[in-house]
């Protein structure tokens, strides 16, 4: 699989992240340090105007980085108090300019129209979960993998707190017979 001219699942990659404006010394401190790929959390920017936007990824491409768009939803810890409609007209004005976009399982209103554009213009798609209080328990995270890729996604982000070393085991295991997946454990107790 692949992510602008990044090849995944050969081994794990950085993502560095953007937030509240896009800001060039940002990017190459973040490249600098090892990222492999940037997204850009428009949520959280305080101008969401593609036309600010359009050059600066135009020059991205052209260094081959490959940009990820995320418009988080407030109850997945989205920053900007969008709506769904609000949130739904950036990702079909932003979706040409990226190589892949984020958008949450519980967006129940706009995924499959966020999946469709996406997949129209050839973008990779990731279907998000966020857990921030705790890590669900084995059979409920299959079953989330699983609604994830009915709804199309090409890779499935899960995102989850960890409470300790069972909890820690429990995400790091999905990545043993999974290759799609991107995996966080939250918390000071997950950063292993």
């Amino acid at each position: 699989m692949q992510l602008g001219g990044l090849a995944l699942g050969k081994a794990p990659l950085i993502c560095g992240v953007l937030e509240k404006s896009f800001d060039s010394r940002k990017i190459n401190k973040a490249l600098k340090a090892g990222a492999n790929m940037l997204e850009f959390r428009v949520d959280s920017f305080s101008k969401k105007d593609i036309k600010l936007l359009a050059a600066p990824l135009k020059r991205l491409k052209k260094r081959k980085v490959p940009t990820l768009l995320t418009v988080r939803s407030n109850k997945e810890g989205g920053k900007g108090r969008l709506t769904d409609a609000e949130r739904l007209a950036i990702f079909n004005e932003f979706i040409p300019y990226f190589d892949a976009v984020d958008i949450e399982l519980s967006s129940k209103k706009i995924i499959k129209e966020v999946i469709a554009k996406a997949k129209k213009a050839r973008k990779l798609v990731i279907v998000s979960f966020h857990n921030f209080k705790t890590t669900p328990i084995m059979e409920k995270l299959l079953s989330i993998i699983k609604e994830a890729r009915r709804a199309g996604a090409d890779i499935v982000k899960l995102a989850a707190k960890v409470k300790g070393s069972v909890e820690l085991r429990r995400l790091a295991g999905l990545l043993t017979d999974n290759t799609d997946l991107i995996v966080i454990a939250m918390g000071p107790e997950g950063s292993a």
